[in-house]
């Protein structure tokens, strides 16, 4: 069974983060694992927006006066989980999921967590951090939403296969996201649920006929001056049918 031992929290200043952090606290606890957590700040901010190059003396007063805020802020966000685990802090200047990947590659941690963005300026699920991290960050990746429970009851695993033509990696990934599913459900005491979505053979086709020969009984019935739908008509009342379809 797949444990977590060395997790990384990823701190995102523009999302409400008490329940965000209460969980990845309490997925630490439950897994024994070293939770550190770390605040990046943006290259343009400790440049003043103005290009002054690294190692400028106004850039590195900016940086280290904001190094100084942005870990206070942490030391604040964490100071009531201090008694359950020590957790690392630290804080990294540049692009918030370069540094992070950079992080997991290092530092070999097994599962990182962020609060999801939340860009409301746009339609998008996901803000251009979160979807740089889903894609290319080499360990899982677990988005929170804001109202992030401390414990789960009941989790979904969902799986993909094809039994007419089985992938190597399709099997590892399969198994991969059951021992995760499974390791968070022994942690938290929840039920899991395995899902798995298939196309039946030639669906499409039945399907295809199904609807056409549908058609083709609503224009007899209708040729015929017969209720379409489903409905018996016996004197001033009427009976309405169920229909089921079994495909």
């Amino acid at each position: 069974m797949k444990r977590f031992k060395n997790i990384l929290y990823v701190n995102e200043p523009t999302a409400e983060q008490e329940s965000t952090i209460a969980r990845a606290v309490s997925l630490a606890v439950n897994n024994q694992a070293d939770l550190t957590i770390v605040d990046v700040i943006p290259t343009q901010v400790v440049t003043s927006g103005i290009g002054l190059p690294p190692g400028n003396p106004i850039s590195d007063e900016l940086r280290a006066a904001e190094e100084s805020d942005r870990r206070k802020a942490m030391e604040s966000m964490v100071q009531s989980f201090k008694e359950r685990l020590q957790i690392r802090l630290e804080v990294w200047v540049g692009k918030t999921y370069i540094e992070a990947i950079r992080a997991v590659l290092k530092n070999g941690y097994d599962l990182l967590i962020k609060p999801a963005e939340n860009p409301t300026w746009t339609n998008r699920l996901f803000g251009s951090d979160d979807l740089h991290l889903l894609r290319k960050c080499p360990c899982p990746v677990w988005l929170m939403k804001q109202s992030e429970k401390s414990n789960y009851s009941s989790i979904l695993a969902a799986v993909d296969f094809d039994l007419t033509d089985p992938l190597t990696s399709e099997h590892v990934l399969n198994r991969e996201i059951l021992e995760l599913a499974a390791s968070v459900a022994l942690s938290d005491f929840a039920s899991l649920h395995i899902v798995h979505a298939w196309e039946a053979l030639a669906e499409k086709t039945v399907v295809k006929k199904r609807h056409v020969a549908g058609r083709r009984d609503q224009l007899r019935c209708k040729r015929a001056g017969e209720p379409q739908d489903g409905t018996l008509q016996a004197g001033r009342g009427t009976a309405r049918m169920d229909r089921q379809r079994h495909l």
